[in-house]
């Protein structure tokens, strides 16, 4: 359990970093707000499952 809660934080903070990002350094506002989501979880999951099997 103490894996799958570590897991989800990192996924959370990944997320949170990545939203802040693409703020901070994006202005194209040609693109729908639920495909930038989808591909800021794609990327968090991508990246925490990168994590836990290198790990």
């Amino acid at each position: 359990m103490k894996t799958f809660g570590a897991a989800f934080l990192y996924v959370f903070a990944q997320g949170l970093i990545a939203l802040l990002w693409h703020y901070v350094w994006n202005d194209d506002e040609d693109e729908p707000f639920w495909k930038t989501l989808f591909y800021i979880c794609l990327t968090s999951l991508a990246l925490a499952g990168l994590k836990i099997w290198l790990d």
